[in-house]
Parts: structure tokens; C-alpha cells; sequence
């Protein structure tokens, strides 16, 4: 009887540490799931941008500095003829936002299954989903382009 017992005292030890540690495991599994809840996941990149466990707002803004040679072409027919006239981004203040994007694609299809992602990459192309420009500057450049100037010219000899 008494090697039963020891062999249950065995088992039942065995046991428990087999527990604990399945529980610890898992334990540190669902902190990781609680730390990625607001940030992207593990192994992912967005347009070449390594985006693991950081938020939307510092990967907008990272996207969009890398966009700033962005630029606003203008075409327009005048006398007949179609002219292009090409406005450098930053002559305007021109940023992309990708916020929209972002945050669909942050935690599309990963919830609590982020582990998987530690083997494959999960990777994205994306857009931005809006622009901004500061007004003023956009104003600024408008009136300075040659066609705008000559018609300003013509409505004043009408007059």
C-alpha cells in the first residue's frame, strides 16, 4: 500500500507541476494578448515599417513623414493648349494620413491567435485614406502659377 500511495503522490506532484507550468504559460500568453490589444501585433510590417507593438498615431506618423515627397499635379488647357504644372508637397504642407487604414488593418484577423504570427510575417501595402494641406500655402501657390496670373490680367482689362 504504501508504494500505491507514493506512486499517487507521485503522479498527483507530477501533475500539479505539469499544470503550473501549462498555467504559466498560458497566463503569459494572455498578458501578451492584453499588451497587444492596443498596438499591433507581433511580426508585422506595414510599407516596409517594422509595427510590432506600437500604436496607430506613431505608424501614421512614421508613414507620413516617409510620403512627404507627395505631390499635387495640376493639369489645365489654356489657349488650346493642355499644360501640366506639378506642386511639390511640402511647398504646400501637404501630409498623408493613414489612420483609417491603420486601424483596420491593426488587429484584422489576428484577436488571440497573435502566436501564429511569429512564424509568418504578416505584411501590408496600404494607402493613405486622406491628405491635409494648409490652405494658405496651397492659395500662395495657385495664385503664383502663370495661367491664374494672365487671367487676373484679362478680367481686369475687361472691366
Amino acid at each position: 500500500m504504501n508504494k500505491k500511495k507514493q506512486k499517487r503522490k507521485k503522479i498527483l506532484l507530477t501533475s500539479l507541476i505539469c499544470a503550473g507550468v501549462l498555467g504559466f504559460f498560458f497566463g503569459i500568453y494572455c498578458l501578451m494578448d492584453f499588451y497587444y490589444r492596443d498596438s499591433f501585433p507581433v511580426n508585422t510590417w506595414i510599407n516596409g515599417i517594422y509595427c510590432t507593438g506600437r500604436k496607430v498615431s506613431d505608424i501614421n506618423q512614421e508613414l507620413s513623414k516617409k510620403s512627404q515627397g507627395n505631390e499635387m499635379v495640376i493639369r489645365y488647357v489654356w489657349d488650346g493648349q493642355e499644360h501640366q504644372v506639378t506642386i511639390k508637397g511640402e511647398d504646400i504642407g501637404l501630409e498623408a494620413d493613414y489612420t483609417a487604414q491603420l486601424q483596420r488593418f491593426s488587429r484584422k484577423d489576428v484577436g488571440f491567435f497573435w502566436l501564429s504570427q511569429l512564424s509568418t510575417p504578416r505584411e501590408a501595402q496600404i494607402t493613405p485614406s486622406a491628405f491635409s494641406w494648409d490652405e494658405a500655402k496651397l492659395k500662395a501657390c495657385f495664385e503664383s502659377l502663370p495661367f491664374v496670373a494672365l487671367e487676373r490680367n484679362n478680367a481686369k482689362h475687361h472691366k
